[in-house]
């Protein structure tokens, strides 16, 4: 997941569960491809927005990260611009006589470029492999942190019905979030909190330690706001590493054996499917507290730009802005080519 500050992590405390966000390239791996095109200037623009902040409170985390991702969106306009080139080379083989792809090739050197293509991209996806893996490494420190044990050991430890034994219980919970109250009230360590546990944890969560009932209330909050997300985003990283490093081993192979063509691009396609995964884990996973999937949450995976198209379009034929027919994507799903007509009709 990227770790680019938001604006709004500066500002006023979010809800316990707002709505998916819809800036969804955000949670997508950075991997070679066409598509990279479509996300250059949100991501560069958010990164660089990242990287002023970041520099004014002093935060080395998201500065690393905000220049990575730049990185990555140079390397990627280039993949993105040889990669189109390429595919409409092949698909030129078919189309036109190969004394013009011969010409085309003697003036452009096709192999050159796809090699240039390939390199890039061997480029995106192993700083996507660094990012991963440090944020693993990051999450992994987190949760093995004095705070977070103490935290996991409240959450597990059994108190006996005493008096004395529940005061120590209450003072130890008071002071265990009295520490996670420092590091939330620091704006530099409060982003890297938000990035180690995710967007949805409030603050408010956490009451005032007064007696042995707030205490375990406050234990539950650690459980299922913090721990648990904490869990969470490590199956993220891994699903990260998995997807980058099938990439980097399919681009290298393609790279050092040129002929076996089907093993690479299995490889590379299968690091894709992973991304995939990996952010429907997001989506249906992560952005909620529990450990229950929300598989309806997916549909926030799609920018909302192409979700909205099926809307746009059908406001395109039947020149009327004022309906909304598809302002959900599961709507959409429901529509097909055989009743739409019949739809229209109805509506007018």
């Amino acid at each position: 997941m990227c770790i680019e500050m938001r604006m709004d992590q500066l500002g006023v405390l979010k809800p316990s569960e707002p709505p998916p966000r819809e800036d969804s390239w955000r949670e997508w791996n950075f991997l070679p491809g066409i598509s990279n095109i479509l996300f250059v200037l949100p991501t560069f623009r958010e990164s660089y927005k990242a990287l002023e902040v970041s520099q004014e409170f002093q935060c080395l985390e998201t500065q690393v990260s905000a220049v990575s991702r730049i990185c990555q969106n140079v390397l990627g306009v280039g993949n993105s611009i040889g990669s189109s080139f390429g595919l409409a080379c092949e698909g030129l083989k078919h189309l036109v006589p190969s004394f013009v792809i011969n010409h085309i090739n003697h003036l452009l050197s096709i192999s050159r470029i796809i090699l240039i293509t390939s390199i890039l991209g061997l480029g995106i996806s192993a700083i996507e492999l660094f990012r991963e893996i440090a944020g693993l490494l990051r999450e992994v420190q987190f949760i093995f942190s004095p705070t977070m044990q103490l935290g996991a050991f409240l959450a597990v430890e059994d108190v006996e019905k005493s008096e004395d034994a529940e005061a120590l219980y209450t003072m130890s919970v008071r002071l265990w979030k009295e520490a996670f109250q420092k590091e939330w009230d620091n704006p530099s360590q409060r982003i890297v909190l938000e990035e180690r546990i995710g967007h949805l944890f409030d603050m408010d969560s956490l009451i005032d330690v007064n007696c042995f009932e707030d205490a375990k209330k406050v234990v539950e909050v650690i459980k299922t706001a913090i721990l648990t997300q904490a869990e969470k985003k490590l199956l993220i990283y891994a699903l990260g590493i998995l997807a980058a490093a099938l990439t980097i081993v399919g681009i290298s192979l393609g790279l050092a054996f040129p002929p076996l063509l089907i093993l690479p691009a299995i490889l590379i396609w299968t690091g894709f499917m992973v991304s995939v995964v990996r952010c429907a884990v997001v989506y249906g996973y992560f952005n909620h507290e529990g450990t229950d999937c929300r598989f309806q949450d997916c549909k926030y995976m799609i920018p909302e730009f192409i979700r909205n198209a099926p809307n746009a379009l059908i406001e395109l034929f039947t020149g009327d802005e004022g309906k909304n027919f598809c302002s959900e994507l599961a709507v959409f799903n429901q529509l097909d080519l055989a009743n739409l007509n019949k739809l229209l009709r109805e509506d007018t």
